[in-house]
This record gives C-alpha cells, sequence and structure tokens, in this order.
C-alpha cells in the first residue's frame, strides 16, 4: 500500500506539460496567487508603517509638549 500511495504522489513522466491543455490554466492561477500573496504582503507593510508612523509621531509630540 504504501509502494501504491509514493507512485500516485510521484510526477507522471508521460504528461508531456509544454503541450498539455491544463498549462495555460495552471500558470494562470499560479500568477493569480502570486500576485495576490505580494498584494497583501505590501498592503501589510504600509498598514504598520501607517500605524507605526501614527504611534511614533504621537510620542513625539509628548516629548514637546513636556
Amino acid at each position: 500500500m504504501r509502494d501504491d500511495l509514493i507512485n500516485t504522489l510521484k510526477p507522471s513522466e508521460d504528461i508531456d506539460w509544454d503541450n498539455h491543455p491544463a498549462k495555460s490554466v495552471l500558470l494562470t492561477v499560479w500568477t493569480i496567487v502570486k500576485w495576490t500573496t505580494l498584494g497583501v504582503l505590501v498592503a501589510a507593510g504600509f498598514t504598520l508603517w501607517f500605524i507605526f508612523s501614527i504611534v511614533f509621531a504621537a510620542l513625539g509630540e509628548e516629548e514637546y509638549k513636556g
């Protein structure tokens, strides 16, 4: 049973991925996932930067007020 599972997880060498009809679908999905992930990471970075800039600006104002 273990050998059957290992054989099903191995990539099939009979598939010609250059001419496979699902190649464009897989590339499209990968591109969407990649750019969505990058967009979320950039948005999270800007959000953190915005929060920290507000916090440090407030701390700076408190120092000047004495």
